[in-house]
């Protein structure tokens, strides 16, 4: 997501792309606050040159997505070690958490 062109566009689509199954993304989730957030925000004109916009998804961003779309939960998210940098975040259906 953070390396999309249009990321607004791409979670938008993202349910209907899941076509009844789950949605799986292992990103770089971006911290809210604190001096990790600050660190990111001032490397950001750096990593934009590259492609990402890693300041602009902090996990408030996905829940604020979530809250948003329809028939969507959050199944599960976990941190990828060594530093939790990256997130393995799964999002479902709901129908399907109704039938498991």
């Amino acid at each position: 997501m953070t390396a999309v062109p249009n990321p607004k566009s791409r979670s938008t689509n993202s349910p209907r792309a899941a076509a009844g199954r789950e949605l799986i993304i292992l990103t770089r989730v971006s911290a809210d606050a604190g001096m990790r957030r600050f660190i990111e925000q001032q490397l950001q004109p750096v990593v934009r040159r590259l492609g990402f916009r890693t300041a602009e998804f902090a996990w408030s961003r996905y829940t604020r997505w979530l809250a948003g779309a329809k028939g969507m939960e959050l199944a599960e998210r976990r941190l990828i070690p060594p530093l939790g940098h990256f997130s393995l975040v799964r999002f479902r259906k709901t129908d399907m958490a109704a039938a498991a």
